[in-house]
């Protein structure tokens, strides 16, 4: 689902989420885009970022994310929220993991907006 305005980024990565769509959340980044999957690590591209959320996605859970702010700018824009994801782990305990992001979004030549830089514990 392509994401018309940056306010609109947040619903539509958790539900492409929340399905289990990896190919509709890769399509949220732009191809050169960065992703940091845990502090202290970087992927970026495509192919790195699909390799970085099917970690996420294997847990079976469901995220909610939560805006907090959201700074457009031109065809920028900085945007935070706070984002939960509770499965269960492979052991069968609950697991919850969660974080403060901040992303920079960019506007495309169509109109719509994508990730170019996605940090899921930018301000934790």
């Amino acid at each position: 689902m392509p994401v018309q305005r940056p306010e609109d980024m947040y619903g539509a990565f958790a539900a492409a989420f929340n399905a289990g769509d990896l190919d509709a959340l890769v399509a949220l980044f732009e191809p050169d885009a960065i992703f940091i999957p845990e502090p202290g690590r970087t992927v970026r591209g495509h192919a790195a970022i699909r390799e970085a959320l099917q970690g996420f996605l294997a847990l079976r859970g469901t995220m909610t994310i939560q805006p907090i702010a959201i700074f457009p700018t031109g065809d920028l824009a900085l945007t935070h929220g706070r984002w939960t994801l509770s499965a269960t782990s492979p052991d069968g305990r609950p697991l919850t993991l969660g974080g403060k992001t901040a992303e920079v979004l960019r506007r495309q030549p169509d109109g719509t907006w994508l990730h170019a830089i996605d940090n899921p514990y930018g301000t934790g």
